[in-house]
């Protein structure tokens, strides 16, 4: 049975104590400061990561982060390849 996803939704959206109509578009101000902020928390995130990385590396004596990297660039590249049609998508390998 298949659901439908598209239900009306049924609250009331309000900004500074009025009532905002459905069909209310953030200004270029508010876009770009969201904007703004979610590129900041992707380079926190990936600060992060690395910083975890480079300590497992450094406490188990491995090259973790290099493998990670490498691998995360070759997946990279196998899908700009599929996505172009220099590779064949979805059949197997004999």
């Amino acid at each position: 049975m298949e659901q439908n996803k598209h239900l009306p939704q049924n609250f009331t959206i309000m900004q500074d104590g009025e009532v905002v109509n459905a069909a209310y578009e953030p200004s270029r101000l508010e876009l770009a400061r969201e904007s703004v902020l979610n590129g900041i928390s992707r380079a926190i995130d990936h600060v992060k990561l690395e910083t975890r990385m480079v300590a497992f590396d450094a406490l188990h004596g491995t090259n973790y982060r290099t493998i990670r990297h490498e691998l995360v660039e070759k997946q990279k590249r196998e899908r700009f390849e599929a996505s172009i049609g220099l590779v064949a998508v979805g059949k197997k390998k004999k």
